[in-house]
């Protein structure tokens, strides 16, 4: 059956190798009868390191400058400029490049369609060429049911250091299928994992040289010669090419700018095509580049390798091959220049490596999602936990406790004197639990939302949409359950049976909240067939409905578009700082205050007990910014599962943002709500409190083109900030 498969990799780097293994894996994939398409992901760290004159500052100093150097170059140095344009058109031609995003997001906001995504190959997951974690490497966009997997991927010489450890364990979990280009990659991240990984062979070597014949241009020099392609600066591969021209008496064709050698045939700097051509007709090859080494072997040529430090992956081949001999350690003695190269064992042995990384590829086009169970009870695995406490409530004998983590996050520990091995916990555990997801509406509606009453719309925190809910819960004699700050300001779980009540649940608590034992207090009101509105985060919601484990007609579920949950232990530190620092207790405190810049421009607003009013813009408070980064939040929020269209509340409500650019009648900077019908259920209940609102109807591409669709990022400087926890985390905070 034939897929389309979207492949992102460094395609767009100027470098050969880096170009023709997508190609590879684009041909191989497409003789199998597969739609393919690179995907155009061209971040601006990478892309500026191939230009052939660097951008410069926006301003008109910076055009002249620039202006003057590309004159320079059109001038003087004409070979630079067309070997980059060369590059540019094998992109477009026989890669077939269209869409360019140039960041994740952009990435993520698409709208490209595919039935499987491949990270790979090349030093993807090397940090220092990607400068920076690049999670669009692994495969953090797309719809979540697409069969993704890695090929060849590599680390190159990267050593994964402690925090990069852990943005490996989170974004490994994207994927159903493994694969790696060498050992090395493969010892590297076989921790980090719950995933089988396999070791395959670079794209190059998947495909016949025919392959390569069909694009490769008409041989270039009529003489015989040398090629001695360099990465980086190799002194003993220099030492060794003057020696084996000296001795065969033949001229060197060499791709670096200045001349070097004695006996120069010529500078290459061709295209990706010139490339292969070069090889395929020259006498002997000398080289530290990989695939310079692959290509020698493809075209049965006599070669040596210069291994660099950290070139791993040619001598770990070489190995496989039967190859060793080719490699030159020590160039102060001449090497046997009489050799020959049994390429028909070569080509045996290479046939059997292909076979593997064939069977592997199989294996993901035969496109099964991998159905590996890894739930926090099994794995221990801090990403797979949300926090909720489902499972210590439905615990029959009460033997889950939630323990505080060094970070100041919940996780369930089990007393096992007092465990009966029921199971339900595990049963109960929300972590890829598709069932949460049934009765969902196939068409939602969405709808932008403005309360009426301005007093409502103005406390709070968006546009006054879960006010009107509470209102009509409230008059039906019901219940409301919502977040408040208590008289510590800690986010706690409550229940109102009043509206007053209910004003304590308005506006953003930028901490997770805790539980209060709050699931068992709503199965107890349930049973009073009053109705029972809950408003929460996304994972609160999803953790009481699998705690109550069947539907209650008097239960209205009310999710809220989630940023994140951040520390509480980071929290609690930032108001006894703030206290200590301002003498005296605080007060009150509005994450999100309108009064001064408005809704698009909110700012935190701190009032203590001496009377200080402290208020600033959220984007400038050292905790309010580090967590609208997700800089501070927990583990599971850099992976949630309800960040796509699948809801798990009746109604899910939230800031409108993008609401400017949509329909600007909606917005006069007082604020505008979100709401996503989910259910039939949702829409009686939102048809009860429509005539109190001002609303107009959007659609679910629109309304998420601003907010959240995919979790948070998770970076290093999370890591960073956590290690200072116990320590100066206000320092961290505003360092980092």
């Amino acid at each position: 059956m034939k897929k389309k498969i979207g492949i992102i990799t460094f395609h767009s780097a100027h470098n050969y190798g880096a170009v023709l293994q997508v190609y590879a894996l684009k041909e191989f994939l497409k003789n199998r009868g597969n739609e393919v398409c690179v995907v155009n992901y061209r971040p601006k760290e990478i892309d500026r390191v191939y230009k052939f004159v660097k951008p410069t500052k926006r301003t008109i100093k910076g055009r002249i400058k620039y202006c003057i150097k590309y004159g320079k170059v059109m001038l003087f140095n004409r070979k630079v400029y067309n070997k980059y344009y060369k590059f540019e058109k094998f992109l477009k031609k026989e890669l077939e490049i269209q869409n360019e995003y140039k960041t994740l997001k952009q990435l993520q906001k698409s709208n490209e369609k595919f039935d499987i995504l491949i990270a790979g190959s090349d030093q993807i997951w090397n940090n220092q060429l990607t400068k920076g974690f690049k999670p669009a490497y692994f495969l953090e966009f797309g719809d979540k049911n697409i069969v993704r997997a890695s090929y060849a991927a590599s680390t190159g010489s990267f050593e994964i250091n402690q925090y990069n450890k852990e943005l490996f364990r989170r974004y490994l979990k994207n994927f159903d299928y493994l694969s790696v280009r060498e050992e090395s990659a493969k010892n590297k991240i076989r921790a980090l994992t719950a995933n089988d990984i396999e070791v395959v062979l670079d794209p190059t070597l998947l495909v016949d040289k025919e392959i390569f014949d069909k694009i490769k241009t008409k041989r270039k020099y009529r003489k015989h010669y040398i090629f001695v392609h360099f990465i980086g600066k190799n002194e003993e591969l220099i030492k060794l090419a003057e020696n084996v021209s000296l001795k065969l008496g033949l001229p060197i064709v060499h791709n670096r700018s200045t001349k070097i050698f004695k006996n120069e045939l010529d500078h290459f700097f061709g295209g990706p095509n010139e490339f292969i051509s070069i090889i395929s007709n020259a006498d002997f090859v000398l080289t530290n580049s990989f695939h310079a080494t692959v290509f020698s072997i493809m075209y049965n040529k006599k070669f040596f390798v210069v291994p660099n430090y950290g070139t791993d992956r040619i001598t770990e081949l070489l190995s496989k091959l039967n190859l060793n001999d080719q490699i030159v350690l020590d160039t102060s003695e001449m090497p046997d220049l009489n050799f020959s190269i049994d390429y028909e064992q070569v080509n045996s042995k290479l046939e059997t490596l292909r076979k593997n990384s064939v069977n592997f590829l199989d294996k993901v086009l035969d496109g099964k999602k991998n159905s590996i169970v890894d739930n926090y009870f099994k794995t221990k695995d801090k990403f797979s936990c949300y926090g909720c406490e489902a499972c210590k409530s439905i615990c029959p004998v009460g033997a889950i406790t939630m323990k505080q983590d060094n970070e100041g996050f919940i996780y369930p520990v089990i007393d096992r004197k007092k465990c009966i091995n029921c199971k339900l916990c595990e049963k109960t555990c929300i972590y890829k639990k598709n069932a949460l997801f049934q009765g969902q509406l196939i068409e939602k509606p969405v709808y932008a939302a403005i309360n009426n009453n301005e007093t409502i719309r103005e406390n709070s925190t968006s546009g006054g949409v879960f006010t009107e809910l509470c209102k009509y819960i409230i008059k039906n004699n019901g219940y409301v359950i919502g977040v408040k700050l208590n008289k510590k300001n800690e986010a706690i779980y409550d229940v109102a049976t009043t509206l007053e009540a209910c004003f304590e649940f308005q506006g953003a608590k930028y901490v997770r909240a805790d539980n209060n034992n709050i699931y068992i207090k709503i199965k107890e009101l349930l049973v009073s067939k009053k109705p029972v509105l809950v408003s929460g985060t996304p994972c609160f919601i999803a953790g009481l409905k699998s705690y109550l484990m069947h539907e209650y007609k008097n239960l209205y579920l009310v999710e809220i578009i989630c940023h994140s949950n951040s520390s509480p232990k980071i929290y609690h530190k930032y108001l006894r700082y703030l206290e200590k620092e301002n003498n005296s207790k605080i007060k009150t405190i509005k994450f999100r205050s309108k009064e001064n810049g408005g809704w698009h421009n909110s700012n935190i607003k701190i009032i203590f007990e001496n009377n200080h009013v402290m208020e600033e813009s959220v984007y400038k408070n050292i905790y309010v910014n580090n967590f609208l980064k997700g800089k501070i939040s927990r583990p599971s929020c850099y992976n949630c599962e309800f960040a796509y269209l699948n809801r798990v509340g009746d109604i899910t409500i939230g800031d409108y943002w993008g609401i400017d650019k949509e329909m600007k009648e909606m917005d006069d900077n007082k604020g505008t709500s979100l709401v996503i019908v989910n259910t039939d259920k949702g829409n009686q209940l939102f048809d009860h409190i429509k005539e109190n609102l001002k609303i107009k109807k959007s659609d679910i591409s629109k309304c998420l083109k601003n907010n959240h669709d995919y979790p948070i990022a998770l970076s290093e400087k999370r890591y960073m900030i956590m290690e200072k926890i116990n320590d100066d985390i206000i320092s961290a905070l505003k360092k980092n």
